[in-house]
């Protein structure tokens, strides 16, 4: 009998190691990308938000595409790419404009990014442009 559970537990082990589990979540993404961004491994960083981001089109997760879209233009923000910055803050607030049209501080904070991106492009009047918006949705 000893032997019959020894030789249970051993295969049911090596059984269970060969089984591939694909993980595929918003919070398994977010989280890589946050410790890739804390390491300064922007590279990584993008791909887990984009990842993320596919993961909530593909479930519908208005929400929190929107953030993890928020969270995309930051990263390229902080990478000096301007133009991705202003697009993926773009795509964030009609997605977050989408969910409510109430006043949200992400709107907020999305259009401040786009002004300053304007700014550092030397694009003036866009740059008052979305920080004049970013002073109506506060």
């Amino acid at each position: 009998m000893k032997h019959f559970l020894l030789f249970a537990v051993f295969f049911h082990s090596i059984l269970y190691a060969q089984i591939g589990f694909k993980t595929d979540s918003l919070t398994y993404y977010s989280k890589l990308a946050n410790e890739n961004i804390k390491y300064n491994n922007y590279k990584k960083a993008l791909s887990y938000t984009q990842k993320s981001i596919n993961y909530c089109k593909k479930n519908k997760y208005i929400g929190a595409q929107a953030l993890q879209t928020y969270k995309l233009g930051k990263i390229y923000f902080d990478l000096n790419f301007h133009n991705d910055a202003i697009e993926s803050f773009g795509k964030s607030i009609v997605l977050f404009n989408s969910i409510s049209k109430k006043p949200n501080n992400n709107v907020a904070k999305a259009y401040y990014y786009i002004s300053l991106s304007c700014a550092e492009k030397k694009k003036y009047i866009l740059a008052e442009s979305a920080i004049l918006k970013a002073e109506k949705k506060k």
